[in-house]
């Protein structure tokens, strides 16, 4: 058994579609893609999918727009907010590209317009979805179990700062160098002028 063949018998699959018509096409393409193996769950209504998907862990969601209880983009909103690292597929309408694109930006994974998808199309789409969120799913799950860790840590107590009274004074470099060429400056002169003094004392 290759890899692919195990990794598609383990997919969990929940398929959101009030028309058990189009359901069925759904499975039937499905089975001729060689999908018949796939775990298949179906729903017809939001509410039912968001409480399925509260209950189970699901690895991807096939959504019609259409639904009875939820129109438009509100079912994927309702699903996301209950399984926000569940891939979600949207199914439209043939003449709904524009609310495909927009449920994509909306946080789909990709839309199927239903009444030109196929065996094959639908292979390729729940495979490459299954694989690409399964990373994505464990990269999210690692970061929100270490900022759980972080944010439990207790803060570290940090010694007080020392107070200026405490800190002993020292004299900067630079006022150092100055004073020290001052008094040569000073030395240097008193020994000018005592020399000049003698000089004169001499010629006297």
């Amino acid at each position: 058994m290759s890899t692919n063949e195990f990794d598609i018998r383990n997919i969990r699959l929940l398929l959101v579609e009030d028309d058990p018509a189009d359901a069925r096409v759904v499975e039937r393409h499905l089975k001729d893609a060689g999908l018949n193996e796939v775990i298949s769950d179906w729903v017809q209504t939001a509410s039912e999918a968001a409480a399925r998907l509260q209950a189970e862990e699901y690895d991807l969601v096939l959504l019609d727009l259409g639904l009875p209880d939820a129109t438009g983009l509100q079912a994927l909103r309702a699903l996301r907010a209950v399984a926000d690292l569940t891939p979600i597929i949207v199914l439209t309408g043939s003449d709904d590209y524009k609310q495909g694109l927009i449920a994509v930006r909306e946080g789909a994974q990709d839309y199927l317009e239903k009444r030109r998808v196929n065996a094959g199309m639908l292979s390729r789409i729940v495979s490459y979805s299954v694989e690409r969120n399964s990373f994505h799913r464990d990269l999210v799950r690692a970061t929100r179990r270490y900022q759980d860790l972080f944010n439990n840590v207790p803060v570290a107590l940090l010694p007080p700062k020392a107070t200026a009274r405490s800190r002993p004074r020292t004299p900067p470099a630079r006022s150092c160098c100055r004073a020290m060429a001052f008094r040569s400056t000073r030395s240097t002169s008193s020994t000018c002028c005592s020399s000049r003094a003698n000089e004169l004392t001499s010629s006297i």
